[in-house]
């Protein structure tokens, strides 16, 4: 009976620590993601026309990422 209470508190701990491990790991998918594609060394890229959209993808990346981290926050994920 003792040893299925703790099998329980210790699988729950474990289920907390991986909801917010799932959480962080998602918040560093989209600036990989989006970082990979525009990282690319090459010219013919048709994505990298206009010059102006590198000052687009940085913005976007710098809000992505509080944005989803007060998403998270808000459904007590992290």
């Amino acid at each position: 009976m003792a040893l299925e209470a703790h099998a329980t508190m210790v699988s729950n701990r474990l289920n907390e620590i991986m909801k917010t491990m799932t959480a962080l790991a998602t918040l560093s998918v989209p600036l990989i993601l989006i970082t990979g594609i525009y990282g690319m060394n090459f010219g013919e890229n048709p994505q990298l026309g206009p010059r102006w959209i590198y000052h687009l993808i940085s913005g976007a990346l710098l809000w992505l990422v509080p944005l989803m981290f007060l998403y998270f926050r808000k459904y007590r994920w992290l």
